[in-house]
């Protein structure tokens, strides 16, 4: 038996990809958990599985859903095609995964092992 984690973005279509193999996975007897920021908890534990929030200090919960209620009705941008705004997110999530914060402690509350 394995714990496996699943590590998400916070886009909710980049998650139910995964959850046929996590039922799989679970049905083989492996422990299985989600890590993401913490508005995909709720999406995640509805499917059945735990969840562990990371960057919880940068996006509490309901950051990811507000960002997109303040861009709703905004036009993509002409340069790259992706919502004003999208940027700044981007940003302070790969900032904060590059100064290292966020991943130790949920990583370290999940414990994935291969056996």
């Amino acid at each position: 038996m394995a714990r496996i984690v699943f590590a998400l973005d916070h886009e909710e279509g980049h998650c139910f990809p995964t959850f046929k193999l996590a039922r799989q996975l679970a049905g083989r007897g492996h422990i299985v958990t989600y890590l993401g920021l913490p508005d995909t908890g709720s999406l995640v534990r509805r499917q059945g599985f735990s969840f562990v929030p990371m960057l919880e200090r940068f996006f509490p919960e309901g950051t990811v859903a507000q960002l997109r209620r303040d861009l709703e009705g905004r036009s993509a941008s002409a340069t790259n095609g992706q919502t004003p705004g999208f940027e700044e997110l981007e940003d302070r999530y790969l900032g904060a995964l590059a100064l290292g914060e966020g991943l130790d402690g949920p990583v370290a509350e999940i414990q994935p092992v291969c056996s």
